[in-house]
């Protein structure tokens, strides 16, 4: 182990050497070890990546075991690998007669499994092919006060900003403006939900780059203990 990390929910990153040291401690019995000469009551769990898959069909049931393990089975995923699947928009917010839609499938973050299905470009779904990325994050943005940084429920501000106007005192649902300003940026012609903010821009370049050197560095070997 080269390096520890607290995090915010009060688990601990390990940065291990080699991918063979971190496969060692995934395993049950040199885990308990672990624990056991640490004298600490903890869990080793593995990190993991989102990837989204396109366009499926929306007659795939994932409350169905036997289809989960189908796709599981077609692309030759087992248990330590495929983690779970969910829809990226909630089922009941799909519009009416929609036939398609984004899927999130969640793996363990082992490289060589992530750099097979990136380069292949594509998974089995119900005998389609869907093409699969990298699940791309994005800057967190609270839907009060409309900076970033933290989400509504933990929002300090006492009075709503807007997020089409960046006026005070009304939620942006409820804007009587016909204008549309930034409350970010301060800039007119666009609001501080709009993805061509120069302020959400930046904050997505450094978010992008943070993740970057986290894939070379800890993704092979880290694990929240």
């Amino acid at each position: 182990i080269i390096a520890v990390e607290k995090l915010r929910n009060g688990g601990i990153l390990l940065e291990t050497n080699t991918e063979e040291t971190a496969k060692w401690l995934r395993e049950p019995a040199n885990s308990e070890m672990f624990r056991r000469h640490l004298n600490v009551s903890v869990d080793f769990t593995q990190r993991t990546t989102n990837y989204v898959v396109k366009f499926v069909s929306c007659h795939l049931n994932l409350e169905e075991k036997t289809q989960v393990e189908e796709i599981m089975n077609d692309n030759c995923w087992d248990d330590k690998t495929f983690i779970k699947a969910r829809w990226a928009k909630a089922v009941h917010k799909r519009r009416e007669g929609q036939r398609e839609a984004h899927l999130i499938v969640t793996l363990a973050d082992d490289g060589e499994i992530g750099e097979r299905i990136l380069e292949k470009g594509y998974v089995t779904i119900q005998g389609r092919r869907h093409q699969i990325e990298r699940d791309r994050k994005i800057p967190v943005r609270c839907a009060k006060c409309q900076e970033y940084g933290h989400y509504f429920s933990d929002c300090k501000s006492t009075t709503d900003t807007c997020g089409k106007c960046a006026g005070n005192g009304h939620h942006t649902d409820a804007c009587p403006s016909d204008n549309t300003r930034c409350a970010n940026c301060k800039e007119d012609g666009h609001g501080a939900t709009s993805s061509d903010c120069p302020t959400f821009q930046r904050k997505l370049k450094a978010l992008n780059e943070r993740e970057k050197q986290g894939n070379t560095t800890t993704a092979l070997a880290s694990y929240n203990l």
